[in-house]
């Protein structure tokens, strides 16, 4: 009797073992880097937001190896892109920057057609380039480049799925199964996919500001610590570098250290004194700080310039 139990349990195990050991956060990162490198692949070179303009920014950081100006000749290929920090671009060049791309953009020309101001113009006329055989697969060029960074944004916009999924076990920690459908709300959210799927700064920068407002809720619900202090403000650093709207996060971060001191009395301030470094340093440091201030204004106001 007992053989025969074993051999009628035996198939219960399932064709998929594996599934069983898998997170379910795991399978949603998975599935939202599958359906997002879809949205990659199925768009257009270029179609998506301002994406011709992120890309001559990353073509830029590779040919001249130095930050763009408002009042570089080259600018005009960046449009409003040219006063945009400087990360995300950064990390597109290091993947993109063995492939030539010399054909940007003399092998992508406009539509003449395309809305609004184009003379018989109609609703289903959405290409703002006119594309070619040459974009298909095997890529190369430009094309191959666009698919590679495409590659990147997705796999960088999964933090935000991940940081969310964190930030809901925060929340509630004695239920994983809010957090799981904040972070399945997300992944599933069609924007997000496009977005997130795209060559732009948007993912990146979402990315980190999710990051950072899980590990706000993780020193509220926690307590503040030297490691968690440097964690914060290196995630809010980045997500800065990464999209000027970031700086919003200041304030955020302001509003948890008062709700920390609120509730323990002076212990996050104590904390902070001691990470503070010697006298000497600290001058040499607000010294540095102020010239980086004056050139983030001076990159963010053309006008200053």
């Amino acid at each position: 009797m007992d053989v025969a139990k074993k051999s009628v349990a035996a198939p219960t195990v399932g064709a998929w073992p594996w599934a069983r050991r898998l997170p379910a956060i795991a399978v949603i990162l998975l599935s939202f880097v599958l359906w997002g490198a879809f949205y990659g692949l199925s768009t257009p070179v270029f179609e998506g937001p301002d994406e011709q303009w992120h890309f001559s920014y990353t073509q830029y950081l590779i040919q001249k190896q130095r930050l763009p100006s408002p009042s570089d000749p080259d600018a005009a290929a960046m449009q409003q892109e040219v006063t945009q920090p400087p990360l995300p671009y950064i990390l597109y060049a290091l993947v993109t920057a063995p492939i030539d791309a010399s054909d940007y953009p003399a092998a992508f020309p406009r539509n003449r057609h395309f809305p609004v101001t184009a003379p018989g113009w109609e609703a289903n006329n959405k290409n703002y380039f006119a594309h070619s055989v040459d974009e298909s697969f095997p890529w190369h060029g430009a094309a191959l480049a666009v698919r590679v960074g495409r590659g990147l944004a997705i796999l960088l916009s999964a933090f935000a799925v991940l940081g969310t999924y964190l930030l809901g076990r925060e929340l509630w920690p004695h239920d994983r199964m809010p957090a799981l459908a904040a972070a399945l709300l997300l992944a599933a959210t069609p924007t997000v996919l496009y977005i997130g799927g795209m060559f732009s700064n948007d993912g990146p920068a979402t990315a980190l500001a999710t990051l950072a407002l899980w590990m706000m809720a993780r020193l509220i619900r926690r307590g503040l610590t030297p490691g968690r202090a440097v964690a914060l403000g290196a995630l809010i650093g980045l997500s800065i570098l990464s999209k000027a709207s970031s700086l919003l996060l200041l304030a955020r971060a302001a509003g948890c250290h008062v709700g920390l001191v609120s509730r323990g009395g002076r212990r996050p301030v104590w904390v902070l004194a001691r990470l503070a470094p010697p006298a000497r340093l600290r001058r040499r440091l607000a010294s540095g700080g102020r010239r980086a201030v004056g050139l983030a204004v001076r990159a963010q106001c053309p006008r200053v310039r």
